[in-house]
């Protein structure tokens, strides 16, 4: 009987696994991609103003040997912690996200959100 569980167990994780595997390569296209790795993808979930995030980035834009052993696929989330709302959009909506990432969490440049708002309240009046 314990084997028997134990195989479903493990078959439904399996599952659970493809399922989860299909969701995120669906949504691939929409991130900000890291490295030019064949052998793995890994996606990542991070929030700009995380230390731990930006750790983890600046490691990645730093070593060529990452870079060249995975492709990162790199989804910006808002952690409840920190109101990175507007940066997100700002990174996500500048011409080059990817430069505008590594701006932003890897020098820790300031930006400025004034510019920002002025389009969000054009774009409300239309």
């Amino acid at each position: 009987m314990k084997k028997l569980f134990l195989f479903l167990f493990l078959s439904l994780n399996i599952l659970a696994y493809e399922d989860t595997r299909t969701l995120l390569e669906s949504i691939q296209k929409h991130a900000i991609v890291v490295g030019t790795g064949k052998s793995s993808k890994s996606f990542v979930f991070v929030d700009p103003m995380c230390p731990f995030s930006r750790e983890f980035i600046t490691t990645i834009v730093k070593s060529k040997v990452l870079r060249e052993k995975t492709t990162y696929y790199i989804f910006l989330y808002r952690l409840p912690k920190y109101e990175t709302d507007m940066l997100i959009q700002y990174i996500y909506e500048s011409n080059n996200p990817l430069t505008r990432l590594k701006e932003v969490m890897v020098n820790q440049e300031e930006v400025y959100f004034d510019a920002i708002r002025d389009d969000i309240e054009k774009l409300a009046l239309i």
